[in-house]
């Protein structure tokens, strides 16, 4: 009697009926884009490879805008991203609060500091001093203090997005959502400090 193989974390009849409802999908998948968009090269369904690569990606262009030599962007445009923004902006510039309740851009500089040394963490990095709340009580940033926070965001944006980059282990889940939690609270900050900027 032959024997039903196993796929994955799904054994016998359950594996094989997974693999026929991906194959399904698939089908579904080119089957509506053959009827709606003829001349469109179809996309296969993302693995959990290019995923990981297309994250890598959009946080890279996030903290450093146009890739070298690429024709455009996927959302931030020219050069705008955090690190090409935050060269332009003086200590007196990042201080300047828009409205008394709001904070100023040093202050979501400040932020993005913790974040990502709270990240870092997840490679043997130490543990930010302070609580998130603390990052948003210092609007008013000196000149050398501005110059160091440029160089720190930098520093710790490089060393997780080479973690990040290197990354295999995706078996436990925060190694997974905080990777892609990181990427929406960054383009946030992105989006408040180019609206900042302005002021």
């Amino acid at each position: 009697m032959r024997s039903i193989p196993a796929y994955g974390n799904a054994i016998g009849i359950e594996g094989i009926l997974i693999e026929s409802a991906k194959g399904a999908f698939q089908q579904r998948h080119d089957h509506y884009l053959d009827k709606y968009l003829p001349n469109m090269v179809k996309p296969k369904i993302m693995d959990k490879t290019s995923f990981h690569e297309a994250s890598v990606e959009l946080l890279r262009e996030a903290f450093e805008g146009r890739k070298t030599g690429a024709d455009g962007t996927w959302f931030v445009e020219k050069s705008e991203a955090i690190l090409p923004s935050l060269k332009q902006i003086t200590a007196e510039q990042a201080s300047k609060q828009a409205h008394p309740n709001l904070a100023s851009i040093g202050a979501h500089v400040n932020h993005l500091i913790y974040a990502l040394t709270w990240g870092n963490t997840c490679h043997g990095g130490n543990r930010p001093e302070g609580t998130w709340n603390d990052t948003w009580k210092q609007n008013a940033f000196a000149p050398k203090e501005w110059d160091r926070m440029r160089n720190e965001v930098t520093e710790r944006y490089l060393s997780y997005l080479a973690w990040f980059s290197a990354n295999t282990d995706w078996s436990h889940e925060e190694g997974v959502i905080a990777p892609l939690a990181l990427l929406p609270h960054v383009a946030y900050h992105l989006g408040a400090i180019r609206q900042l900027m302005a002021f």
